[in-house]
């Protein structure tokens, strides 16, 4: 069993100090790049946090608190304007959010990697979409379900998809979807 001493406990602490005050985490650790010799540790730790409970602390939280509201701010006239030119402009936002990641996109990137078939409104209205968190490519929610009980992997970008994701996957309507690809169409 490893000796506990005085240093020990102090760098224990400072460790707990930066797993449970995360904003403070990226200032020591600035910091700590700084000095490159160990014996500079013990000091630096002795330093940081009266440095950490009295200046960088509430100025970043004050900076976070200033920026949200002004996000929110800007974000709700933005709707408001939209309604004008609501269709072109969620059809738009919608192709963004939903276009496969491609070099070069085409139509092909908008099939199912399962089936390497593209959407329909009357046949596939009840399957729903599920895109690769990773490459964002498409399959039918029902076949990405019966693949995700087999691999771990995307069968496009072989990829890992996170368990969570593969127990509860965002599933995309496939009238949703279709406006993505009608999109795409109008651009090309």
């Amino acid at each position: 069993m490893p000796e506990i001493s005085q240093d020990y406990i102090n760098r224990r602490r400072q460790r707990l100090r930066t797993i449970t005050n995360p904003p403070t985490r990226t200032t020591s650790s600035r910091r700590s790049t700084t000095p490159s010799s160990s014996t500079a540790n013990t000091p630096r730790s002795h330093s940081t946090p009266s440095r950490r409970r009295t200046t960088p602390t509430p100025s970043r939280t004050a900076v976070s608190r200033s920026t949200t509201p002004r996000r929110t701010t800007t974000s709700k006239p933005a709707p408001a304007q939209a309604k004008v030119h609501q269709p072109r402009t969620t059809g738009s936002s919608v192709f963004e959010k939903l276009k496969p990641k491609a070099g070069i996109l085409s139509l092909e990137d908008f099939k199912c990697i399962f089936c390497f078939q593209l959407p329909k409104i009357p046949a596939d209205d009840r399957r729903g979409i599920v895109l690769c968190p990773n490459c964002r490519h498409p399959a039918h929610a029902d076949e990405f379900k019966e693949w995700a009980q087999e691999s771990p992997l995307c069968s496009r970008c072989d990829a890992s998809i996170p368990l969570s994701f593969r127990r509860n996957p965002v599933i995309i309507p496939v009238k949703q979807y279709i406006e993505a690809i009608d999109e795409f169409k109008r651009r090309k």
